[in-house]
């Protein structure tokens, strides 16, 4: 799966909690430089560095559901630690340590905000207007928070399975080069169309069901991808990765968001 920046920077509540983040890590950064504090205080600040560019290379890399409780958990003990440094920084009369406890307030009420958005269920209203999903009224053109670039296309046991859906449904189909019917092959036959299941109807596993918790039009450039709406049960061929595999009642198989759904 590819870098795309723009999983950051097309959403203006993301990209701006990402520059002030940076730009009080740069606070907390220099201040301690110029106020010449040692010990334990630098791992706090290398700890921030590195949690700040991991969670936005995991947002880049449209990989948040994957490692959604290990930032928040990493976010909670930044908070404790970052309270204790600006405490610690506030009661040194240096200007510079000032500014970097202003740098540290800064790191940590994003990163308070960041808790809150993370946090949020998919189907809350906060989880709908910062990750750009479509309110429950309005139907999506497209537009989704995690891209597809990079996922793992259809697999050849997509073309396998609609094949042999071809195939099964000419099976039960009947011959138009058949003999001519007598009544009681007629009959027969009839009785033969009435009991037959058809392919739409037959049944599923429900273990291998999804709900569909946002509506979603599929992009008309990718014949690939599967329309839905919101509540619409869709049986889940393959689970790997943020697009799966699935089908709809009607055993059209395509590839669907799978932050749109729960099981």
């Amino acid at each position: 799966m590819t870098l795309n920046i723009t999983h950051v920077t097309r959403n203006p509540i993301t990209f701006c909690s990402a520059i002030l983040a940076a730009i009080g890590w740069l606070m907390l950064f220099i201040g301690s430089c110029a106020s010449g504090f040692k010990g334990v205080v630098w791992w706090i600040i290398i700890y921030e560095l590195i949690l700040i560019i991991g969670i936005l290379y995991v947002l880049i890399k449209s990989t948040f559901p994957d490692y959604r409780l290990l930032i928040l958990t990493s976010l909670a003990i930044s908070i404790t630690l970052l309270t204790q440094v600006i405490d610690t920084h506030l009661h040194v009369g240096q200007s510079s340590a000032k500014a970097s406890a202003g740098g540290g307030i800064l790191v940590v009420t994003m990163q308070f905000f960041w808790v809150i958005v993370f946090g949020s269920a998919p189907e809350s209203w906060l989880h709908a207007v910062v990750y750009g999903l479509p309110s429950p009224s309005a139907t999506p053109s497209g537009v989704k928070f995690y891209d597809k670039e990079g996922s793992m296309p259809l697999a050849s046991s997509t073309s396998y399975s609609l094949s042999q859906h071809d195939s099964i449904h000419s099976s039960i189909a009947p011959s138009s080069h058949a003999i001519p019917y007598t009544d009681q092959q007629s009959h027969l036959q009839q009785q033969y169309q009435v009991y037959t299941p058809s392919p739409q109807i037959m049944p599923t596993d429900p273990g291998n069901n999804a709900i569909a918790l946002h509506p979603y039009t599929a992009n008309p450039d990718d014949q690939n991808e599967l329309s839905f709406y919101k509540g619409e049960v869709l049986e889940i061929l393959d689970r790997r990765g943020n697009w799966w595999q699935a089908r709809k009642q009607d055993q059209t198989i395509g590839i669907v968001p799978s932050n749109y759904f729960t099981s």
